[in-house]
């Protein structure tokens, strides 16, 4: 966007999808990092009621159970395979 503005003059509407997607990706990535910085600020002290649960004694430390542990391979490989086809070209091209 530099390299464009400074070979040519532009008024006010030209590059406006660009700038508006500009802002949009700053805006969206400055919320991410403020969730992020949110949740690691105010969390709940000691252990979590799934903490506690899982606290060895206690009479429900069952293992997971498989189908659970196959739907999150599944999800995981789903997700890996979208970045694989974003990165080299293939994904939907939105942007």
């Amino acid at each position: 966007m530099a390299g464009v503005a400074a070979e040519t003059t532009l008024s006010s509407t030209d590059l406006r999808e660009t700038r508006i997607s500009l802002l949009a990706h700053a805006g969206g990535g400055l919320f991410v990092l403020l969730i992020a910085t949110v949740l690691g600020v105010y969390k709940p002290w000691g252990l979590t009621a799934y903490g506690r649960r899982r606290q060895p004694g206690s009479e429900s430390t069952k293992a997971t159970p498989t189908w659970v542990k196959v739907a999150a391979i599944i999800v995981m490989a789903l997700i890996l395979l979208r970045i694989i086809l974003h990165l080299s070209g293939q994904g939907p091209h939105q942007h």
